[in-house]
């Protein structure tokens, strides 16, 4: 660097020098901070739709009074009937 020391225009020169190297270094982190929190967002979606996979795959059909869920989507569902609430919300909710 070539500053020619006239009423201290080096010393204003490099404490540019140095806030500029500051803001790219904050700009730097907040963009990876943001990235950062952008996965953690993308992974917490995931695990979600994992688990509410799961709970459809395995647990409603152990909660339905009928063995095959699939046949429902063919079948007229009023041929199976309401007996209660519980039966008739499982039906319809297929």
């Amino acid at each position: 660097m070539v500053f020619i020391d006239i009423h201290g225009s080096h010393k204003i020169a490099n404490i540019i020098i140095i806030i500029s190297i500051i803001i790219i270094s904050i700009i730097i982190l907040s963009i990876v901070v943001i990235i950062i929190i952008i996965i953690i967002i993308i992974i917490i979606i995931i695990i979600i739709v994992v688990i509410i996979v799961i709970v459809v795959i395995i647990i409603k059909p152990l909660t339905s009074h009928h063995p095959d869920p699939q046949l429902l989507a063919h079948n007229d569902e009023s041929q199976w009937g309401c007996e209660t609430l519980k039966h008739c919300f499982i039906i319809h909710s297929y």
